[in-house]
């Protein structure tokens, strides 16, 4: 089973600072690729907003999505994006919190998995209000707490 907590730790949850689109998608993108060269990150955000790929999803519940699989990276990463204020995010309720993740090609089984665990997570009741409160340590222990 994928634990949730080999991909979100507080380090990899970032407050966002803008309520435009593309803005958001580049913080969440570098906090995701953190450490590698400008040129991926650039490449991730054209395979995310490309109009050919349905790369951006709202999950409903205050959560959405943004995904994209790609060369040059060994593992799986993520990054949680927090915003200030809900904002209408796609088709879909308002959200207050955007999942950026990035997918090596190989690893398709274990992003199922990855999504699968982190779906049933969100689906929970006290989901939407802990990470709308944007506490980094409790999200951390929220998930925490659904991995026992």
């Amino acid at each position: 089973m994928v634990s949730l907590l080999s991909y979100i730790s507080t380090d990899r949850i970032v407050d966002i600072d803008s309520q435009q689109r593309e803005e958001i998608l580049k913080q969440l993108i570098a906090k995701t690729l953190e450490g590698e060269a400008s040129g991926l990150q650039d490449k991730v955000y054209k395979e995310i907003t490309s109009k050919s790929h349905k790369k951006e999803v709202n999950m409903g519940k205050g959560f959405a999505l943004a995904h994209a699989r790609i060369e040059g990276i060994e593992d799986i990463r993520v990054s949680v994006g927090l915003l200030p204020n809900k904002i209408k995010y796609r088709k879909g309720d308002p959200v207050h919190t955007i999942f950026c993740i990035a997918i090596p090609n190989d690893m398709s089984r274990v992003y199922l998995s990855l999504m699968a665990r982190l779906t049933r997570m969100l689906s929970l009741p006290d989901a939407g209000p802990k990470f709308e409160k944007a506490n980094h340590v409790e999200i951390v222990s929220f998930i925490e707490e659904f991995e026992k």
